[in-house]
């Protein structure tokens, strides 16, 4: 549903993600400003067609005026000090219900709230945060740190009959939708385990190497045509994954977009000075362009072309 950031400044976050990669104005529409539950959240669309583009960058944080929610302020501060933290990893299904009745089964702490007050009126289910504890609990032993969110399709109001997204309108380089949302693991495979002894969701594919990041990795990608997908990566090598690893441990790692042409957006970064790195790659692997953090207030985005 969201790649996500937690963020002390939400504001200028979503205004950095917004400006850095030319992304669409953000409308009054997509700010949820709400000082009293001590959170600000920007959903900034990657493209405007939501037919194409269903999953939005959540920038979401410390409110400006109401200081944090407790439950968030502790969900941010587990993290340490890496630059891509995460509130919650948010997932559409078709109903959160029969995901609570699992997780009973299984022993699983959760936080079920029925959603039937705020800005987003839906019930929300979160994953390892006990709702006989309270909010500010969490253990990350069920869904391998992704603190993952729960919520019904429902909301995107799509027509039931979802099929390829119809052909996308963009201007070359631009960016045309979420490709993917990433965390680093210590072991591919055992966090495969656990997310499908959890949720009973299994990867696309078994995991394989990637030489372009140098890790091993398995990716999940939803029914829905151009969702962002989920990928895990186990670093085996010396490259950008690894090295993030060694500093910052297992956790949130990148936010990948795709572009319509990576060759143009290129050139649009280099426009807005906005610096990166070029990995070719191969034959079976696409190239990617890797933003330079120090341009972004350290964030952590790549660019590879719309498939």
């Amino acid at each position: 549903m969201s790649a996500d950031l937690s963020t002390e400044d939400p504001d200028a976050a979503a205004t950095t993600v917004v400006e850095a990669f030319g992304l669409p104005a953000i409308r009054p529409t997509w700010i949820h400003d709400t000082p009293e539950a001590g959170v600000k959240t920007y959903f900034v669309r990657p493209h405007l067609d939501r037919a194409n583009a269903p999953t939005t960058i959540e920038v979401i944080g410390r409110h400006p005026n109401g200081g944090w929610s407790e439950s968030l302020q502790t969900i941010h501060r587990l993290q340490g000090d890496r630059p891509m933290k995460t509130h919650s990893t948010v997932f559409g299904v078709p109903a959160v219900e029969p995901y609570a009745e699992r997780l009973d089964r299984l022993g699983v702490p959760y936080h079920l709230d029925p959603g039937l007050e705020g800005p987003l009126p839906f019930p929300k289910l979160w994953v390892g945060q006990d709702h006989r504890a309270g909010l500010t609990t969490y253990d990350a032993t069920h869904d391998v740190g992704m603190v993952v969110e729960l919520i019904p399709t429902a909301p995107l109001v799509l027509p039931a009959d979802v099929g390829a997204p119809p052909p996308f309108v963009a201007e070359d380089g631009a960016v045309v939708r979420v490709a993917s949302r990433s965390f680093i693991v210590n072991d591919v495979s055992a966090a495969a385990a656990v997310i499908e002894r959890t949720f009973g969701w299994e990867p696309d594919a078994s995991a394989s190497t990637s030489g372009v990041d140098r890790a091993r990795t398995v990716s999940y990608r939803g029914q829905l045509p151009g969702s962002g997908a989920l990928e895990l990566l186990q670093p085996t090598g010396d490259g950008p994954v690894a090295t993030h690893h060694a500093r910052f441990g297992p956790g949130a790692y990148r936010i990948t977009l795709a572009v319509n042409g990576l060759g143009a957006a290129a050139d649009g970064l280099t426009g807005r000075g906005i610096g990166f790195t070029v990995d070719e790659g191969s034959d079976i692997e696409a190239a990617r362009l890797r933003v330079d953090p120090a341009s972004i207030s350290g964030l952590v985005f790549d660019l590879v072309d719309v498939v």
